[in-house]
């Protein structure tokens, strides 16, 4: 098996490591975890994790980062959550007074809804997407919300829980590949006017290692019982 451990930054990754079981031998021909340093940003992202894919058989990606939150009570920072519905927020076409047309109006969205529904596409008898971490409605965005009028008009049109830069993309590379996929996102922000001071980056990226660390080692138990 193959997990692809898949991030925009190379922080975001530091400290997540394959676990090996010490109670038995293991061996690590039956399972190969590697790590995907994007860049910044859905373009990156897809260039980067479609090279990825069509280079080497790919089992199972598990995209890893950071995110602000629209509802810091449901989602507090340091909290960590699984994407359950994804959309790329900002594609489309500016009406004249400003208002969003989105390609789905347009009539050119691949997606229905313009959604990507994200549940169902991970599967581990030990944990599941939708029982041990909260599951989070997400929007895609080109550019971090970061004024009063940017961040009322997204939650007016998608009513999100979280904002990322990356993770519509890896979804919608994962599905149109039918490769099996987990979002993870750690709660580092409020989505508010921008203000650096009140963001919790070391709590967040803290959280996001001990469960992304506790999702591999749920893998390498499995496969110790099964050499």
């Amino acid at each position: 098996m193959h997990i692809l451990l898949v991030a925009a930054t190379q922080f975001e990754l530091e400290g997540i490591d394959v676990q090996l079981p010490s109670s038995r031998p293991f061996s690590m021909t039956r399972l190969k975890v590697t790590k995907l340093v994007t860049g910044m940003g859905s373009a990156a992202t897809s260039f980067a994790l479609g090279k990825a894919i069509v280079s080497e058989k790919i089992d199972l990606v598990i995209n890893v980062g950071l995110a602000g939150t629209y509802d810091k009570t449901k989602f507090p920072l340091g909290s960590v959550t699984t994407v359950g519905y994804d959309c790329f927020a900002d594609l489309g076409a500016e009406d004249q007074d400003g208002t969003l047309i989105t390609a789905q109006q347009l009539d050119l969205s691949p997606l229905p809804n313009n959604l990507i529904n994200s549940e169902g596409y991970f599967s581990n008898p030990h944990y599941s997407d939708s029982t041990f971490l909260p599951v989070s409605k997400s929007i895609t965005v080109n550019t971090a919300s970061g004024s009063i009028q940017t961040i009322e008009q997204r939650k007016k049109r998608w009513q999100p829980d979280i904002e990322t830069l990356e993770g519509a993309a890896v979804a919608y590379c994962c599905l149109m590949s039918g490769i099996q996929y987990l979002q993870l996102r750690a709660i580092s922000n409020l989505v508010e006017p921008r203000n650096r001071d009140a963001w919790k980056i070391q709590a967040a990226l803290t959280a996001l290692r001990k469960t992304t660390n506790e999702i591999l080692d749920s893998y390498t138990q499995m496969h110790s019982r099964n050499s």
